[in-house]
C-alpha cells in the first residue's frame, strides 16, 4: 500500500515539476524518502495555494503586509490597495496588491517611462514562459496571457505609451459585478444626499 501511495505521489510530483524550481526539490524527496509524505503534501498544498507573490487570494490586508516586511509600503486608501518598488531583473516595477471587501483579489507589477523597451519586455516574457509555460493565449496589441489555477495572469506592454505591466487576477472574483454594485451604492449615496 505504501508503495502505491509513493508511486502516486511521484506521479503527481513529475506532472507537477516543470512549474517551478520548488516543485524540483518536492520530487526529489519523494524519490529519496518515502516517509516524508506528510510533508511532500504539505508543500504540494502550499505551493498550490500561492497566487501573487507570497500570498493568497483572500488574504486581508494585514496579512499580506506581514509577508512584505522588508519593504516600504505605501497606502493606497481610494483604491484599496498597498504598494511598493522593487527592482526586479533590472527594472524598477511599482509592485501592488489590490483588496476588494478586505480581500486580496489582484496584484500587478507594472513599470513605465524608457525602461519599456522591447528587450525589457522580452526579458519579462522569458521570466513569465520559464514560470507558467510556454502555453499562453497571445490577445495582440500587447497582450499576453497564462491560466494557472485560480489566477490569470496578463501581461500587458505599449512602446508607444512606454507603459508595461504583470498582472495577477483571482479568476474566481467577479470584478465587474462588483464595480456595478459599488457604482450603484454610490448612485444611491447620492440621491439620499440630494434628498436633505
Amino acid at each position: 500500500m505504501k508503495k502505491i501511495i509513493t508511486v502516486i505521489f511521484l506521479a503527481v510530483g513529475i506532472l507537477i515539476s516543470g512549474c517551478s524550481s520548488e516543485n524540483k526539490k518536492t520530487e526529489k524527496v519523494i524519490k529519496t524518502n518515502d516517509s516524508k509524505v506528510e510533508k511532500i503534501e504539505e508543500n504540494l498544498n502550499t505551493l498550490n495555494s500561492v497566487n501573487f507573490r507570497n500570498s493568497r487570494w483572500g488574504m486581508d490586508e494585514q496579512d499580506v503586509m506581514g509577508l512584505e516586511i522588508d519593504k516600504e509600503i505605501t497606502e493606497i486608501p481610494e483604491m484599496n490597495a498597498i504598494a511598493f518598488y522593487e527592482e526586479l531583473s533590472g527594472v524598477n516595477f511599482w509592485v501592488m496588491y489590490e483588496f476588494f471587501n478586505h480581500k486580496l483579489e489582484r496584484g500587478s507589477y507594472s513599470t513605465n517611462g524608457k525602461v519599456v523597451t522591447s528587450e525589457n519586455c522580452d526579458r519579462v516574457l522569458n521570466i513569465l514562459n520559464e514560470k507558467y509555460g510556454k502555453e499562453y493565449s497571445y490577445f495582440g496589441d500587447g497582450k499576453i496571457e497564462w491560466i494557472k489555477g485560480k489566477t490569470v495572469i496578463t501581461l500587458k506592454y505599449d512602446f508607444k505609451k512606454q507603459e508595461m505591466a504583470v498582472i495577477y487576477k483571482n479568476m474566481e472574483f467577479d470584478f465587474e459585478s462588483f464595480i456595478n454594485k459599488t457604482k450603484e451604492k454610490e448612485k444611491k449615496d447620492e440621491t439620499s444626499i440630494e434628498l436633505f
